[in-house]
Parts: structure tokens; C-alpha cells; sequence
């Protein structure tokens, strides 16, 4: 599909993210987020269930280096967010991909590297392949199962931990300042046009210098806003009553 075509069809597939703040620049990320995570479930998943089930019932009593729980497990540990041949099907298409169940940071850009958006960056992308993975270097199914599940029905918990996935690259209850910096500087990233990101490299040092203390002073901001008790972390109860 063309760019624009793919754009549609996910527009049409998928509603568009909640309103969840206020503050432009963490709806910015989300937002972003939302549309990359859609992207994702809809290059890998989006077909017709019901084709080839024979094929992918024989596929899950293969002997794989990471066998995955239960379907009955998986559906408990998802909230029943899923089918079981759903599951099925999604299982299949995963293994087809990553015959040893594992999937690493190359297969992750590989695989769905051309349904990202332009915008993202490589580190934005290592961001969102460490918060699939939890820090592991890699991803499983189950992984990936949780994470669509988490990420298709966000909650004001969910969201908080998904954020500190993003920042950390692995599940934590809380971060620092400098943590919360480095993100802030890669949405600042996303949120501007290709074409200033290209011009910036050829401005002054001064420049570049006035658009990183903007950044600093965003990200400080926002940090103070968060940290309630001022303890120098903004944490997983922070993060829940921001997202209420």
C-alpha cells in the first residue's frame, strides 16, 4: 500500500486516541504512540482469521524454543481481550516471523519497519521495542500478546505503565529527571517536520544550543509538574493520577 492508502485504511479501522491531557506534549506522544502501536497490529494481524486454520492449528503443536502459555492462560493473563482462535491465528502469524518465538530488535525493524511512520527515528524505535519487550532484549508472544492487549484497552494504570516502559525500556516504578529528559527530547523529535529536523544540522551552534535549553526547560516543567512530592522521581502513582 502507498502511504496515503495506509493511512486511510488505519483510519478506517481504528478509532482515534482518547483525549487524555491537556498538555500538548505528552498528547503528542501519545497520540503518536497510539497511531505507531496501530500501525503495528494492523501490518501483523489484520487478515482473515478464518483462512488457513488447519495450518495454524498444526503450527502450535510445533516444538519451539519459547513455548508460550496456554490459550486459556493467555486469555487470563489479557483480560479475555482476545479469542481462542484469535489467539490461534495471531500465534501463527508470530511464528511464521520468529520460528524460535523469540523476536529480536533487526526481525522487530525488519518486519514492521515499513508501516512506521516516517517520523520515527531509530531511537524512538529501540524505545518502543525495549517497552514491547520489557527490557529483555527481545520479544516473545506472550509479550506481545500482553502488550496489545494493555495497549487496546488503556486505563489510567495502563498508561502510567506504559509510560515508564517507554522511558525506561523495561518495567520500573518510577524514573528521574535525567530519564524523563532523554524522552522529552526524543517526542520533541518526532513532534517536528522532517524537513526542520534536516535544516536544524545546518544552524548555528547557538541554534541548536537555544532549541536543547527549549527542551530542557519543557522537560523540566513537565517534571515538576508530575513529581507531587518533590522526591526527584515522578512514579507509577504520579502517572495514574495524571492520567485520570
Amino acid at each position: 500500500l502507498k502511504d496515503f492508502q495506509w493511512e486511510r485504511a488505519l483510519r478506517r479501522t481504528y478509532a482515534p486516541p482518547p483525549s487524555i491531557t491537556s498538555n500538548k506534549l505528552i498528547g503528542a506522544a501519545f497520540s503518536t504512540l497510539y497511531w505507531t502501536v496501530r500501525s503495528l497490529q494492523f501490518s501483523f494481524f489484520y487478515k482473515n482469521v478464518d483462512k488457513d486454520e488447519d495450518e495454524t492449528v498444526d503450527l502450535l503443536k510445533r516444538e519451539s524454543s519459547v513455548q508460550p502459555p496456554s490459550i486459556a492462560e493467555l486469555r487470563r493473563r489479557t483480560q479475555e481481550a482476545f479469542s481462542c482462535k484469535y489467539i490461534k491465528y495471531m500465534y501463527a502469524r508470530f511464528k511464521n516471523e520468529c520460528p524460535t518465538g523469540r523476536m529480536r530488535l533487526d526481525e522487530f525493524k525488519k518486519m514492521f519497519g515499513p508501516y512506521l511512520p516516517e517520523r520515527l527515528n531509530e531511537e524512538y524505535i529501540v524505545r518502543l521495542f525495549n517497552a514491547f519487550g520489557k527490557g529483555k532484549g527481545e520479544i516473545t508472544f506472550q509479550d506481545l500478546m500482553e502488550t496489545l492487549a494493555m495497549l487496546n484497552y488503556p486505563s489510567p494504570q495502563s498508561n502510567a505503565v506504559w509510560t515508564i516502559r517507554m522511558i525506561k525500556g523495561k518495567d520500573a516504578n518510577k524514573v528521574n529527571h535525567t530519564e524523563f529528559t532523554d524522552f522529552v527530547r526524543s517526542v520533541f523529535q518526532l513532534s517536528r517536520p522532517v524537513q526542520k529536523r534536516r535544516s536544524l544540522s545546518s544552524n548555528t551552534e547557538g541554534r541548536r544550543m537555544s532549541i536543547q535549553d527549549a527542551i530542557t526547560r519543557r522537560a523540566d516543567e513537565s517534571f515538576s509538574a508530575l513529581d507531587k512530592d518533590n522526591d526527584g522521581y515522578v512514579d507509577i502513582s504520579d502517572l495514574v493520577e495524571f492520567f485520570q
